[in-house]
């Protein structure tokens, strides 16, 4: 009953077999069972190759999400799921972090003011930030994307 519960929110295509239940913020697929939640890929998982070790996770291979393909599914550390992250270019960056507090067209204005003589100081006053940001904007150690 489960296992056709879980299935019948699945949407099979070509590649991705896509999650149509409910979704978490980081938009990974969410399976209620055993009253607990799981991510739906952590499911499909179990159901094709048994339970997971303790502290390890279910990654992608398709950088997808809700796709919760078996072929798509391996296991690893959480480690290698930071690196994987870091290999594709999918981490936050600029105004995509929730923390960071310019945008990048105010990174563009930091990096010409420093070119007409602005101190970092200055800048970083301006901007609301320190002025170790601004020297790491300027240098491209930070943002450097923009």
């Amino acid at each position: 009953m489960t296992e056709q519960r879980f299935w019948s929110k699945v949407n099979k295509t070509e590649s991705c077999w896509l999650w149509t239940g409910h979704c978490n913020y980081d938009n990974y697929g969410e399976f209620c069972f055993n009253s607990k939640t799981v991510g739906a890929h952590r499911y499909s998982y179990i159901l094709h190759n048994g339970e997971i070790a303790k502290g390890l996770v279910v990654r992608h291979t398709c950088d997808n999400p809700p796709c919760v393909n078996p072929n798509h599914l391996f296991i690893g550390t959480h480690q290698d799921n930071m690196n994987d992250m870091v290999e594709r270019n999918r981490q936050a960056k600029g105004v995509k972090n929730g923390r960071s507090k310019l945008s990048e067209d105010d990174v563009r204005e930091i990096r010409i003011f420093r070119e007409f003589g602005f101190t970092q100081r200055e800048l970083g006053k301006m901007y609301g930030v320190s002025h170790i940001l601004i020297g790491f904007i300027v240098r491209k150690e930070t943002w450097s994307h923009i």
